[in-house]
């Protein structure tokens, strides 16, 4: 348990709040008039460290300073390279247009010139922390399948037994078999593993949605062979043995990731705690 802080440390905290909360108030006026990647002074950056550096100095109260401290324990960050460029991005970022990608080949992450102008503070968060997971998880489709360490060596928590991401792709299966067509087609994290994992740590609307599928206590017959074929397919035959005991999938990946990479924020718990510890008004929180 944390100890309480005192008195002048609280003092400290509030004085840190009240400046980034001055600091955020300006950044929205100027947005009235200035392109997002200039008030945000991340126009000229050339790597995702120096992206991380700069984002990271603006408190948007949904926790994404935290998941960006979490972050820089990656290696080599400042290897990947961070260029501006037109990614075909239209003015809607759920109509299915790129404004951010990453691309392993040339370890770089490309954000749309345009969005990186126009976008909203939140959208613009989540979509760098989007791409970043997809980094951070590379080439673990293909190496899982080998029962191997793929390529988290660049990660502080070394991965020592089952691959974590045949632990994602499991869970991933079993969501959706307790979700509807509806679902499936709304939300873009449930389009592939892949999707899964880098929307459920950066997309706080898709982490409030997993928190609304309660995962069947009872795998099905087909469930199950569906999960035999997949354990087969990556020739990693534990895979089946998980049995997912909690009561939503929010709480099932949440499980997954502390026993292996820590790197996960509840966005939608962060805001509340910050609303209780300000006591900030009910009225909801813009990111």
């Amino acid at each position: 348990m944390k100890e309480r802080l005192s008195q002048t440390e609280e003092t400290k905290q509030d004085g840190q709040d009240s400046a980034k909360s001055s600091k955020k108030e300006r950044i929205l006026e100027e947005l009235k008039t200035e392109p997002l990647k200039y008030v945000l002074e991340i126009a000229n950056v050339t790597n995702a460290q120096e992206l991380l550096d700069k984002l990271s100095k603006f408190e948007t109260k949904a926790g994404f300073e935290n998941i960006f401290t979490k972050l820089k324990s990656v290696r080599n960050l400042e290897k990947i390279k961070v260029v501006y460029k037109s990614l075909n991005y239209l003015g809607d970022s759920r109509s299915g247009y790129t404004n951010a990608a990453y691309q392993e080949a040339s370890n770089t992450l490309s954000l749309d010139w345009t969005y990186g102008n126009s976008a909203n503070i939140g959208d613009f968060y989540v979509s760098v922390l989007h791409e970043l997971f997809h980094e951070v998880f590379r080439g673990a489709d293909i190496a899982s399948g080998l029962n191997i360490l793929y390529g988290l060596t660049d990660i502080k928590n070394t991965i020592q037994k089952l691959p974590v991401h045949n632990k994602y792709r499991h869970l991933y299966n079993a969501v959706l078999s307790n979700v509807s067509g509806e679902d499936k087609q709304s939300y873009y994290g449930l389009s592939s593993v892949d999707e899964f994992i880098s929307e459920a740590y950066s997309n706080p609307e898709f982490q409030k949605f997993l928190k609304s599928v309660t995962m069947q206590k009872n795998s099905s017959a087909s469930s199950k062979s569906i999960d035999l074929l997949l354990s087969v397919t990556s020739l990693n035959a534990r895979i089946i043995t998980r049995e997912i005991k909690e009561e939503d999938a929010f709480a099932a990946f949440q499980k997954i990731d502390l026993e292996s990479l820590n790197l996960l924020e509840d966005f939608e718990k962060n805001v509340a705690s910050f609303k209780q510890r300000h006591a900030v008004s009910a009225e909801p929180v813009s990111i």
